[in-house]
Formats: structure tokens, C-alpha cells, sequence
């Protein structure tokens, strides 16, 4: 019973340990960096590598991959926005990244659950910002965030 006991607390311990987390604060910050500054903030304030500059600088990727191990690995694509105030964010998180608690930590940054909708994305929204994350991975095990402004 002992051995079992000790065996599960491991398992559920380095469960714990390998999952990564996506920081909601950090995600609401690009939205607000401005699309001439994004590249310094990304690279020098967080770590990420410019994969891309691709629409004629209206579109940026990044990637970064902790430990580099693939299953931690984080892409974030950046849309330059035309007419609103805030980035638009595309991100693919690999699947050591926990989904149940990035759902969590949106309402616990006042993030409104509004359901899913019906592409396969639960819907969130706080103030002009919609977030959407999806139900199920794509064919490699990521999962897809969308942050989106709307007036």
C-alpha cells in the first residue's frame, strides 16, 4: 500500500513538475506593446527568438523553447492591428502546457466565460479583449490561443 501510495505521489508530482504554464498577464502586456517596440520586448524581455517578419512587417513570429525540450515549446504570431489599439496573438502552446489551468487563470484575471463556439474554441472576453482557446489539439498535440480585439 506504502509503495503504491509513494509511486502515484511521484507520478502525479512529476506531472506537475513538467507542466508548463502560460502567463495570462504576460498575454494581455504584447496586445499593448507597440508593434515598432514588439521585437526588443519579446527578445530582450522574454526570452523569445524572431522566427519571422513576414506581411511587410505586419505579421512577427516568435518561438521559445524551455529546456529545449519540444514539448514545452511556445510560438507566438503577432498581428500588427490596422485600425484598433491592441496586437491581435496567435499562439500554439506544445502539450506540456496545463489547458485546464490557463482556463482558470483567465477567470481568475477577469476573463467572462461565454461558451463554446462553434469551431471548437471556448470563448472568454474581458472589456475589448476576446480570447479563444481551443477544445482539442491539432494533429501534433498543440493547442491554439487566439486574442482578438473587438470594439
Amino acid at each position: 500500500m506504502k509503495k503504491t501510495f509513494i509511486i502515484l505521489f511521484c507520478f502525479i508530482f512529476s506531472n506537475f513538475i513538467q507542466s508548463q504554464n502560460l502567463n495570462i498577464k504576460f498575454v494581455e502586456q504584447i496586445t499593448k506593446v507597440s508593434f515598432l517596440d514588439i521585437d526588443n520586448v519579446m527578445t530582450e524581455g522574454y526570452g523569445f527568438i524572431k522566427v519571422s517578419d513576414e506581411d511587410n512587417g505586419n505579421k512577427k513570429k516568435y518561438a521559445k523553447i524551455p529546456d529545449n525540450n519540444d514539448d514545452n515549446a511556445i510560438f507566438i504570431t503577432l498581428f500588427k492591428p490596422k485600425n484598433e489599439p491592441l496586437n491581435s496573438l496567435s499562439i500554439f502552446l506544445a502539450k506540456n502546457y496545463n489547458i485546464q489551468k490557463i482556463k482558470r487563470d483567465l477567470m481568475e484575471n477577469d476573463f467572462l466565460y461565454l461558451g463554446e463556439n462553434k469551431n471548437g474554441f471556448w470563448q472568454y472576453q474581458k472589456e475589448n479583449i476576446v480570447c479563444l482557446v481551443s477544445k482539442e489539439p491539432n494533429d501534433i498535440g498543440a493547442n491554439q490561443i487566439l486574442i482578438l480585439y473587438k470594439e
